[in-house]
């Protein structure tokens, strides 16, 4: 069946619903290795959906994946471990630096453009 906009009904929206709590931390996490061309971006995306994070992740033109993460830390660490075991994705590194938490951010999206 075909809903519009309008009448698609909330559970199709895939957007977090649940309010930010006093711990809540937003990483920028850049990940290298066999990252590009093995669907890291989708897992990345259902992981994050699954746990409960916001976000946003891309490729770049180096060949790392670059993402950021928004819920609680040890969710965050959840997903990184999570995508390491990932079948064809190989993590060779991540770095990850704390930056500050964006409030208006509702669902987790994949970027198809570096700026």
């Amino acid at each position: 069946m075909f809903w519009g906009k309008k009448d698609r009904p909330q559970s199709l929206d895939k957007q977090v619903t649940r309010t930010l709590s006093d711990t809540a931390v937003r990483q920028h996490v850049c990940f290298s290795g066999e990252v590009q061309g093995v669907g890291f971006r989708f897992q990345c995306q259902m992981l994050a959906e699954e746990i409960g994070l916001t976000g946003w992740c891309r490729n770049m033109y180096d060949g790392r994946v670059e993402a950021e993460f928004q819920g609680e830390r040890q969710d965050i660490n959840k997903l990184i471990a999570q995508i390491r075991n990932r079948r064809y994705i190989r993590v060779s590194h991540v770095e990850i630096t704390t930056i500050p938490v964006k409030q208006d951010e509702t669902a987790f999206r994949i970027v198809y453009r570096v700026q």
